[in-house]
């Protein structure tokens, strides 16, 4: 079901009818008078034909009780064709009709081209036999709130299907569907989306949807060029793909720099003008970052790359255009740092080895049994023997962590810390000491 919130109000006018006599009984000017119609008996093309010709003064159209049967024209004097299928609503029937509440015949079956484009639809029942909708069909229809396909089988979502439905925020969806065509929810207000069944996204098939906040994808879906373009509210993404088209999310400007890990190939432009966040954290997994993909990240303060180590991502001249990549710092492993830094790209960036990103070290005794660094997401605190106690704190003296794990290795999501400068204070079990002042 298609609706606003109002309910579908009594029916003034009861119609009995037959095939090719609607356009008659709406001539007539007792009808023309009433603000509701109903309907009963059969119909074909010709009726539905006839629906333009609809009084201004009708509002309300109820067809639960009409059967649409099938026609065999001589010429293509209706809707352009000869042929017309039982159940179907031919393209454009109600193109910028002024009906604003619509039920359906129960035995609809297919919903063509255009069908309710333009129109000042407000409530509409779609059937449960409903298998399949044309592209446009209710493109432009400025009045719509919320949608509710999840009764019928319907297997795609075609381009264009809700496009300038700008009141639209709300979307239900059956199991069947498996794939979205161009721009399905272009210039709408849905808020979040759950298309993790989807097998196949059409190039664009989710752009220009300014108020989107909320996404999941199936990130093994064949996914198009432009998927996620100009969706500037879009906060949080499930689902990237492993491959990432061209395209992919440009100028998604709140879009956090996370999203993209998990990703091997960046296709071109695909995170341009995105990433609202300062730090950019490339996983492991990244082999080829293409043109412009990291274009326009005018936030952007340093990269960690040290989950690559010596793996640097193919790239070129061209994929940071227009940062200025001196002024970024780009943190590497130690024993990376010369491969990095001698890259005529990557070499560009403030290169920061990772044992160069601490500010200060106190040390105590046999200071050197004790190691502490940042190592990709992680900050890592090791010892020859066991780690016996670790205790962050901030400038101010606050604590941020305080472990005492009794292993070698200790290993501490970077994301359970605030960000800034950080004092970390470690001993291990032989009594040695060693506090760290590190950024960040």
């Amino acid at each position: 079901m298609l609706t606003l919130a109002s309910s579908m109000a009594a029916v003034a006018a009861d119609v009995n009818v037959s095939g090719g006599e609607l356009a008659g009984i709406l001539a007539d000017e007792k009808i023309k008078k009433e603000n509701a119609l109903k309907l009963q008996g059969s119909i074909d093309a010709r009726d539905l034909a006839a629906i333009e010709k609809l009084p201004v003064a009708i509002k309300q159209l109820d067809l639960r009780e009409v059967k649409i049967t099938p026609l065999t024209m001589p010429d293509r004097s209706l809707f352009g064709r000869t042929l017309f299928s039982e159940g179907e609503i031919p393209a454009y029937t109600f193109f910028k009709s002024g009906v604003e509440s619509l039920m359906l015949p129960a035995a609809t079956t297919a919903i063509c081209e255009g069908a309710f484009a333009a129109s000042a639809l407000k409530e509409i029942e779609l059937p449960a036999g409903v298998t399949s909708i044309g592209s446009y069909a209710f493109y432009g229809c400025t009045d719509l709130r919320s949608v509710d396909l999840s009764k019928t089988s319907v297997t795609e979502l075609p381009p264009y299907v809700f496009a300038g439905c700008v009141n639209l925020e709300s979307v239900k969806l059956p199991a069947t569907v498996v794939r979205v065509g161009r721009e399905a929810f272009s210039h709408t207000a849905v808020k979040s989306l759950t298309l993790d069944r989807i097998e196949s996204f059409e190039p664009y098939a989710l752009s220009g949807m300014p108020y989107l906040e909320e996404l999941v994808i199936n990130p093994y879906a064949e996914i198009g060029d432009g998927l996620l373009m100009d969706n500037v509210s879009l906060l949080s993404l499930t689902g990237v793909p492993e491959a990432i088209p061209d395209y992919f999310a440009t100028n998604c400007s709140t879009l956090p720099a996370e999203t993209m890990a998990g990703g091997s190939v960046v296709g071109r432009y695909s995170f341009a003008n995105t990433a609202a966040a300062d730090e950019l954290i490339l996983p492991a997994s990244v082999s080829r970052i293409e043109r412009g993909a990291l274009a326009g990240l005018s936030s952007l303060k340093h990269i960690d790359a040290t989950a690559l180590e010596g793996n640097l991502p193919a790239v070129d001249a061209t994929t940071f255009e227009g940062l200025s990549q001196s002024d970024i710092d780009l943190w590497v492993t130690d024993d990376s740092f010369d491969l990095w830094k001698s890259d005529p790209v990557w070499g560009l960036f403030n290169v920061v080895a990772n044992s160069q990103t601490s500010v200060d070290e106190i040390p105590g005794a046999e200071a050197d049994a004790i190691s502490i660094r940042f190592r990709g997401a992680s900050l890592l605190v090791e010892a020859a023997t066991a780690v016996a106690d670790v205790r962050i704190y901030t400038p101010d003296g606050r604590v941020a962590y305080v472990a005492s794990p009794g292993e070698p290795r200790v290993e501490i999501a970077a994301d359970l810390l605030p960000a800034g400068i950080l004092i970390v204070a470690a001993t291990d079990a032989e009594g040695n000491a060693k506090t760290a002042t590190l950024l960040h």
